[in-house]
């Protein structure tokens, strides 16, 4: 079964959703301003679907999250209290001979505000020269090989080599959000968070993406 993925904003949904015929259901990812509060898998007949089953779908499946985050949006709220200052972290990508993956998480890793983080690839055990490549491209990341085979030997390597107290790994097939770094480090304003993940969505499920009108 053929599944579109859409990035869908609470505060500004599209009149209609049309997307290619081959999917009959849709993987939403539900933001309000920018910020991620739930999912929903919504039907599609001929890969659309109008706009009041679309908000009722969304609406349903974000249920009270949706308001508390509407309420604290209004309010000027935050739980956590007084937001202290964000903190410094490294960024580490583990890769190893995907160069075009690699350059897909970099472009999108460059989309994060610059708040004083480093970047960090570390290239384990690679066959040829084709990450490093890649890196060159990206001046603000800095390019280390591990020659020991394995994930955990890279992550390991990432470590030593981090100049920061806090370091945030994505793997080298990801393209993580613009907010995904600050988002991670708020959390840490709370002296008993120890570490941190974040949602994981798809892509896309097919060779062709999915196209919102």
């Amino acid at each position: 079964m053929a599944t579109a993925i859409l990035d869908l904003e609470m505060s500004k949904l599209p009149p209609e959703i049309r997307v290619e015929e081959r999917y009959s259901k849709a993987l939403v990812l539900i933001r309000l301003h920018g910020k991620p509060i739930g999912q929903a898998l919504l039907s599609l007949v001929g890969g659309h679907a109008d706009g009041s089953q679309l908000r009722e779908t969304l609406m349903n499946a974000a249920g009270e999250n949706l308001w508390k985050n509407w309420l604290y949006d209004t309010l000027a709220w935050d739980e956590r209290g007084p937001v202290q200052a964000m903190p410094l972290a490294t960024v580490a990508v583990c890769t190893r001979d995907r160069p075009e993956d690699l350059r897909r998480c970099l472009d999108a890793l460059m989309q994060n505000p610059d708040e004083g983080q480093e970047y960090l690839v570390i290239d384990n055990c690679p066959s040829t020269d084709a990450t490093k490549e890649v890196v060159k491209n990206y001046p603000q990341v800095r390019y280390v090989r591990e020659d020991v085979p394995g994930s955990s030997a890279a992550r390991n390597r990432a470590l030593r080599e981090a100049k920061h107290e806090f370091v945030a790994f994505t793997d080298d097939d990801a393209a993580p959000d613009p907010n995904w770094l600050r988002s991670l480090l708020l959390n840490f304003s709370d002296p008993r968070v120890m570490c941190v993940t974040g949602l994981v969505m798809p892509l896309e499920t097919g060779n062709r993406s999915a196209r919102m009108v």
